[in-house]
């Protein structure tokens, strides 16, 4: 009986193939790259390659930029804070949206880009 040690013979990985590899099936599937913009086209993407051309991606427009903001901390009574929130509340808004209205009410001047309705997302008009 043999005492011969059981092993596998195990190969070298080629980094670069496994890259092409990836590559290859990113560009394939249209998903988006990690690297932008690409330094270098995808091999095996050109001519004579069994994979479609990458797609022309439109470009999407970037929100406008907001004017940097400061904060303000004012002490009210409760009940001044509550009809505040509930106003928000019922007009589908924040309470920054309110208090903003309000100060626009007794002539502060507030530039229209400033008075976002819901401040977690600003719209994008085409």
């Amino acid at each position: 009986m043999s005492s011969k040690p059981n092993t596998i013979p195990i190969k070298a990985i080629d980094f670069d193939l496994a890259t092409r590899a990836a590559d290859q099936f990113s560009t394939a599937r249209n998903v988006p790259s990690a690297v932008f913009p690409a330094d270098k086209p995808v091999a095996g993407a050109g001519e004579g390659s069994s994979l479609p051309p990458a797609p022309v991606v439109a470009a999407v427009p970037l929100r406008p930029k907001r004017k940097p903001l400061k904060k303000f901390t004012v002490d009210l009574p409760a009940y001044v804070i509550d009809a505040i929130q509930s106003e928000a509340f019922h007009s589908k808004c924040t309470a920054r949206h309110v208090v903003m209205r309000g100060l626009r009410a007794v002539g502060i001047r507030i530039d229209e880009d400033d008075m976002p309705e819901d401040g977690r997302r600003s719209k994008i008009e085409a």
